[in-house]
């Protein structure tokens, strides 16, 4: 082989090596797109998962509120009833002692 020859071997190898470098380097960027397009598909589903559960915790919170607002009613009228039932409880003893203050008298 003459030195001609040499020079362009050289000269093919140097240009192969530097498209093989332009072809790694297109697939890299290639990947790289396609790994930060699935990786915002992921945070897209997430964050919309993320939502969801939010607004249930939301609703079942609201589901609580209203469920210790309805017992708290119950307390309250339980306590009326008992107020009431105690108060008749009173008067009907009121009424008995008097009953029986009348028949000692009587008698």
């Amino acid at each position: 082989m003459d030195f001609l020859e040499i020079l362009v071997d050289k000269a093919f190898d140097i240009v192969i090596g530097f498209l093989l470098g332009i072809l790694i380097i297109t697939l890299h960027r290639r990947a790289d797109r396609f790994v930060h397009a699935q990786i915002e598909n992921l945070h897209d589903y997430v964050t919309g998962e993320q939502h969801k559960l939010l607004d249930k915790i939301h609703e079942m919170t609201e589901k609580e509120q209203l469920l210790d607002r309805d017992v708290h009613n119950i307390i309250e009228e339980q306590h009326k009833l008992l107020s009431e039932i105690h108060q008749m409880h009173e008067e009907h003893m009121g009424n008995r002692d008097k009953d029986s203050d009348r028949i000692k008298d009587k008698g």
